[in-house]
């Protein structure tokens, strides 16, 4: 919006190439007012500032880095991330680590007119935790891997012993 109108008299942003161009033609038009005066043999010039480390130029991903939440790394990303694996993996197993299968129970804790009996044994609720680790058919398939790996049959109770031997 035009400085007439009440704005700042900044042209439309999506003529500028990149931030930094923007960044410049605003500090060239529009901190003009400013009386920044300096030595003739001084040469100005700015600095980008971000927690205390002062920068030559502008980097939108530094800005990027200090302006978002940051939380822990979790001790499981690197079970579940791996270079050259199957995304589609990573991404059922990333589902299955914050438990948001949707199992049967949880669709019927949503609402869904359906039973939340186990769709494999129909015998328990069908949740993550029984649905990969204590159903009967993955006992058999926990069963098969062991032997695969010459490991000693292992038997998991809930999810994080399961990670635990991971």
């Amino acid at each position: 919006m035009a400085k007439e109108e009440g704005g700042m008299g900044l042209r439309n942003l999506m003529a500028y190439q990149d931030l930094e161009t923007f960044v410049s033609h605003f500090m060239r038009h529009h901190l003009t007012i400013i009386d920044l005066s300096l030595p003739s043999n001084t040469l100005d010039t700015y600095e980008w500032e971000l927690n205390g480390v002062k920068h030559a130029s502008f980097a939108l991903s530094l800005t990027w880095d200090t302006m978002r939440p940051l939380e822990d790394k979790k001790q499981w990303t690197e079970l579940i991330w791996l270079k050259g694996s199957v995304p589609k993996h990573s991404f059922n197993m990333w589902i299955a680590n914050a438990d948001r299968f949707p199992t049967r129970a949880r669709l019927a804790s949503w609402g869904f007119q359906i039973t939340a009996t186990c769709c494999l044994c129909s015998r328990h609720d069908e949740t993550r935790d029984h649905l990969l680790i204590q159903c009967e058919f993955s006992l058999d398939v926990w069963l098969q891997v062991s032997l695969r790996f010459n490991h000693p049959n292992v038997r998991f109770h809930n999810w994080s012993e399961l990670l635990s031997w991971l």
